[in-house]
């Protein structure tokens, strides 16, 4: 039904609404902007306190395309800043079908403000600047919260003018509770020298990014950088929540091959139900940022988790972990139940990291190894669990001569579990020929190998289990330690390398083993000793 609004302000109209008795309300978003629908049945509805609806076309705003009516920025600005003058919190500035032309940046610095686009809303970019932002500075410049404004159905055309260098598209500072959903984003492939990213959000910002695409920008699709989720003011923070989302087709830009999803820096974001692809650089890059610059050792990215989601068919690995500053590494990292294959390099490579839990996901098909742990001498990566990987069909662009064409490779850790899982080549041209391959620290034979590692209950029967890569005794008679337990086909002597009191399985006999002495200064393929059982 038709709702009856009330003006209290140029273009403002309060909404009215169904009584809680009538059921809940819901706003039809098309040209009929002052509508409200009851559902089910319902009677005289009643006046909402606090929503009013501006629509941008009362400013001036066509939505008829930068080729018949140029710059439209201001009257769409205009229509935003009356929203703070209409005399109820909650205002919404209503974006009817069409292409917005924008040549200056559009700030969104209104508390409770909600834009929202009705079909294929455009934000139609003609300059290199930054499409949309929500930005409020003090007079020195402090970055200010703006609180609970949503940004729904809209899109961003970023294919003829860019967007500016080292920013996003949409640019998010110290906003606070906010929610993007439903916005697209789309870049041009030509913008091979520009550094855009599709979505920035930093300072303070925290909220949940949900259903949104972004597509061919020349730097990350979203770049939650220094403090995203962090309140700036030292309160509770919720975090940032990035859901149900795609970031796909970044180019190689000026900053190098671009990532879809990079969280450099940020802190307690989640990443649910994503997918991640065909980008030039990595499926998801969690890192330590190069901020504030008086901080010689950066800003780590901190209480991060991978939930689900795809991450596939990129340039580089599918998620890589790490950080550019020794002495420094991304903190708490959970990835959970994800899917990474088919990416040129690794699935996962994590060459720097402090707690990383990782669950139930399933590696293949990748160019490299499907996980691997790569520690280096200066570089902080320790406290690593893997439970329940499946790894299989790897090292698919290695050298037809490599030897080393192994599932998991663990360079020079410290404290790694792996437990359970299963790691198989089932291709009729095996590629992964080996299951865990040990490597010393900086893959020279002085460096120091892995201390701490535990290998427990993983399948190995489709390839040999564990093998290492030394080329001569350790100094001083450093070995890997830790300890193996492992299933198998075939007795381990002479070709499983383990700690001192790891244990074996032999599948075919059903005989068991230990570990019972070392091959010189190397853990060795020998020393293995059959368990006799009463």
């Amino acid at each position: 039904m038709t709702i009856a609004t009330r003006a209290i302000a140029p273009a403002c109209l309060i909404l009215l609404a169904c009584t809680p008795e009538q059921g809940t309300p819901y706003l039809e978003v098309g040209e009929a902007v002052g509508q409200l629908s009851c559902s089910p049945d319902g009677g005289a509805p009643s006046v909402i306190g606090g929503m009013s609806v501006i629509n941008v076309r009362d400013y001036g705003a066509t939505g008829r395309g930068c080729a018949v009516t140029g710059d439209e920025s201001d009257e769409i600005q205009s229509a935003i800043d009356s929203a703070a003058q209409c005399g109820t919190p909650y205002p919404v500035v209503y974006f009817p079908p069409g292409n917005y032309c924008v040549e200056n940046r559009i700030n969104a610095k209104v508390d409770n403000l909600t834009l929202l686009g009705g079909t294929a809303a455009t934000l139609q970019l003609n300059a290199d600047v930054i499409a949309l932002t929500v930005t409020k500075l003090s007079a020195s410049n402090e970055f200010l919260p703006v609180k609970n404004v949503t940004i729904d159905n809209l899109s961003i055309d970023a294919t003829s003018g860019h967007g500016q260098d080292n920013a996003g598209v949409l640019n998010l500072n110290n906003c606070v509770d906010c929610t993007v959903r439903n916005v697209r984003i789309l870049g041009s492939p030509s913008a091979t020298s520009r550094r855009i990213n599709g979505i920035s959000t930093s300072n303070g910002t925290t909220g949940t990014i949900d259903g949104v695409v972004v597509d061919g920008m020349s730097k990350p699709g979203i770049q939650a950088s220094y403090r995203t989720g962090v309140a700036l003011d030292g309160s509770a923070s919720g975090g940032l929540r990035i859901i149900n989302s795609t970031f796909k087709n970044m180019i190689t830009g000026g900053a190098g091959p671009a990532p879809g999803i990079a969280i450099w820096g940020g802190s307690r974001v989640i990443v649910s139900s994503c997918q991640s692809y065909n980008n030039a650089g990595d499926g998801v890059q969690i890192a330590v940022v190069s901020y504030p610059p008086d901080n010689s050792l950066g800003t780590a990215a901190k209480d991060i988790q991978i939930l689900g989601g795809q991450f596939w068919g990129n340039g580089q690995n599918g998620i890589l972990i790490g950080s550019v500053h020794e002495g420094n590494a991304p903190t708490d990292v959970a990835i959970s139940q994800a899917q990474v294959f088919d990416n040129d390099q690794h699935g996962i490579r994590v060459t720097a990291v402090k707690n990383l839990r990782i669950d139930d996901v399933t590696l293949h098909d990748n160019g490299e190894p499907g996980l691997s742990l790569r520690g280096h001498a200066g570089a902080i990566l320790q406290q690593v669990s893997v439970t329940n990987p499946i790894v299989y069909n790897n090292m698919k662009l290695t050298a037809a001569g490599d030897a080393y064409k192994q599932g998991i490779s663990i360079v020079g850790t410290t404290d790694v579990t792996i437990s359970g899982g299963k790691i198989f080549d089932d291709q009729a041209t095996p590629t992964q020929l080996n299951g865990i391959k040990l490597f010393p620290e900086d893959l020279v034979a002085t460096g120091t190998p892995p201390q701490r590692l535990r290998i427990l209950d993983v399948d190995v029967s489709q390839v040999p289990g564990v093998q290492h890569s030394f080329a001569q005794a350790y100094p001083n008679g450093a070995i890997p330690t830790g300890y193996f337990r492992l299933i198998g086909n075939g007795a381990p002597e002479g070709s499983l390398y383990a700690p001192l009191g790891s244990e074996y399985v032999d599948l075919t006999s059903g005989v068991s083993y230990r570990k019972v002495a070392a091959s010189g200064a190397t853990p060795g393929a020998t020393g293995w000793k059959q368990v006799v059982t009463q």
